[in-house]
């Protein structure tokens, strides 16, 4: 109601990390609020509001996995979300990790169950959620590919960033 006048107005859409962006520059959503990292590389796509929480990705491995942590997983098969800080982390700091890259988390957690993968790499604040609801798997590793989440919106929209700030 603050942002349009009414609330009736406001549409929620579901994104994935690889079509949340293109959906905001495509004027499908006009702000993403789906757990967005503040990363260099996206800076230069949309406007960020202030930071509102600081995540860290972790690994989800099955219970009797030897894996613990990211270096554990040169040569190995990785599960990630493609565009997300675990797919753009693990790029990164594990180049020689075969990724897995699946669309949505449920398919990703469904790999993982289903042995196509090694590890899934995830923000530790859903990971931590996941090893919580199956018992099969545990957390492993420290958080790595830190970064701040922030509302996302079209570049140039500074009016909408100053609102969400405001309201933040």
């Amino acid at each position: 109601q603050d942002l349009f006048g009414d609330p009736d107005k406001i549409e929620f859409v579901p994104v994935t990390g690889a079509n949340r962006i293109p959906y905001l520059a495509s004027g499908k959503i006009d702000l993403v609020l789906a757990t967005v990292g503040v990363t260099e590389d996206r800076a230069k796509q949309v406007d960020f509001s202030k930071p509102y929480f600081k995540s860290g990705v972790q690994l989800l491995v099955p219970k009797n996995s030897s894996i613990k942590d990211i270096q554990d997983l040169k040569g190995k098969k990785a599960i990630v979300n493609p565009g997300t800080t675990g797919d753009l982390g693990l790029q990164k700091l594990v180049p020689d990790a075969q990724l897995i890259k699946l669309s949505t988390s449920s398919e990703a957690l469904q790999a993982l169950k289903d042995g196509r993968g090694d590890a899934l790499a995830q923000d530790n604040s859903f990971i931590y959620y996941l090893a919580q609801q199956y018992p099969e798997f545990k957390v492993v590793g420290k958080p790595f590919f830190e970064t701040d989440w922030s509302i996302a919106a079209r570049k140039g929209e500074t009016d909408v960033i100053d609102w969400v700030n405001k309201n933040l």
